[in-house]
């Protein structure tokens, strides 16, 4: 940001879109103190968080507020530095995250259903961008079974039990958990 901070600071808060950010909770954590929140500032840990558009503008109006008053500690050193507006601008300026996957049709299992043969399951259908990883969770009746795979060996104890699988896709903007797939009764 050059020129006049406060234009810049106001074109800064223009330029926020809709979506989350991440942001360093440090910025989150100075501006609850300020205002006189301990708590708030209390529940927050450092390192990245993520925030929504309207937490990203309260902050950025917040630190403007802080620029117009010039605020400083009783030692002198200013509550809001440089440091703390470039980040503020970085998040801003960053697009925002994809939302997360979005399951249109569970996934199916396709395999016979008895003791030693091999189980498989589609990942479903996703609208997801960017592309979606998957990882799959194998059930008997509502008890997880099997491991992270598409394939799934039916052992001596499935017999008599109902199989499915359910398949979580997950991209930047998050994970999300697909229905349970059809069920196979083991024989």
């Amino acid at each position: 940001m050059s020129g006049d901070p406060l234009t810049s600071f106001a074109s800064l808060v223009a330029r926020i879109d809709p979506g989350p950010r991440m942001v360093d909770a440090s910025l989150l954590k100075q501006m609850y103190e300020i205002q006189g929140m301990p708590e708030k500032a209390a529940a927050l840990d450092h390192g990245p968080r993520l925030v929504n558009e309207g937490d990203l503008r309260a902050l950025a109006t917040f630190m403007n507020e802080m620029l117009l008053v010039d605020t400083f500690q009783e030692d002198g050193e200013r509550l809001i530095d440089g440091t703390a507006f470039k980040a503020l601008a970085t998040a801003a300026e960053t697009p925002p995250l994809p939302p997360p996957p979005v399951n249109t049709a569970a996934p199916v299992i396709s395999g016979t259903a008895s003791v030693g043969s091999t189980l498989t399951a589609t990942t479903g259908t996703w609208t997801s961008t960017p592309t979606a990883t998957y990882a799959y969770q194998w059930k008997r009746g509502f008890t997880n079974i099997g491991t992270n795979s598409s394939t799934y060996v039916v052992q001596a104890g499935d017999a008599g039990a109902d199989i499915s699988c359910v398949v979580t896709a997950t991209n930047p903007g998050g994970a999300t958990v697909s229905p349970p797939s059809n069920t196979i009764h083991i024989t």
